[in-house]
């Protein structure tokens, strides 16, 4: 069974510039019908399904490019996703971090500027972003 573009955007809810685009970059597995139309397989359908999955995850296009062809061409699609998975939850980790560390900074703010008894915020910049805290 095969699909033209707009079956495959219809079956997939994703847009006709998308998948074009996805095709394009070698993201989806497409054959070109003697009317220059591209024809996509029940494979472009889970490719679609894996690459929306994959950029919910964080994935790069590249990233996802990648394990797609090493997917397509049997050299173990699952140890690289598996790989990639923990060099994400490795980012995801530094990541946390960043933001926890970015949450103490705010909170120290917060916490000095509702000590003070009176604050002169007539100056261009509000002195609680000003001052150290």
């Amino acid at each position: 069974m095969s699909f033209t573009i707009g079956q495959l955007s219809r079956s997939t809810g994703e847009s006709i510039k998308t998948l074009r685009f996805w095709s394009n970059q070698g993201l989806l597995t497409h054959t070109v019908s003697e009317s220059q139309y591209r024809q996509y397989t029940m494979q472009a359908l889970e490719e679609v399904q894996f690459i929306r999955q994959a950029q919910k995850l964080g994935w790069s296009l590249h990233d996802i490019k990648t394990i797609l062809q090493q997917g397509c061409s049997g050299e173990g699609e699952c140890s690289t996703v598996i790989s990639e998975l923990e060099r994400h939850i490795l980012e995801a980790e530094r990541q946390i971090q960043q933001i926890q560390k970015l949450k103490g900074d705010l909170q120290k703010r917060l916490d000095w500027a509702r000590e003070q008894e009176s604050l002169n915020c007539s100056s261009p910049c509000c002195v609680i972003l000003l001052t150290e805290a």
